[in-house]
């Protein structure tokens, strides 16, 4: 998935409410590798960010960090081709997200 060239990627964000850890899971399974991991502030809240790549394509993934932490809604941003796009967009739509 991850080679090709720059002209085939499209964008897109997709909140979530899928937990964290089965879209990392899914993301190293279709070869992408987490490149950096910090932590965020913007617009008083506290996120844990992550930046994974795969040539490139490249998908950020965001959680917010609080009390309710099973309550937050991961944000999903891929710069990817739309078969990445379609690949995660099934992950989350099985667990319930309705994801346009």
């Amino acid at each position: 998935m991850g080679s090709g060239r720059k002209s085939d990627l499209r964008l897109k964000s997709m909140p979530s409410m899928v937990p964290v850890v089965v879209i990392e899971a899914r993301l190293l399974e279709l070869g992408f590798n987490l490149t950096s991991e910090a932590t965020v502030v913007s617009d008083n809240r506290f996120w844990r960010r992550r930046v994974y790549t795969n040539g490139y394509e490249v998908v950020t993934l965001s959680d917010e960090i609080g009390r309710l932490y099973h309550l937050k809604d991961p944000v999903v941003t891929i710069c990817g081709k739309e078969k990445t796009i379609q690949t995660i967009r099934n992950i989350l739509s099985l667990f319930g997200d309705k994801v346009s």
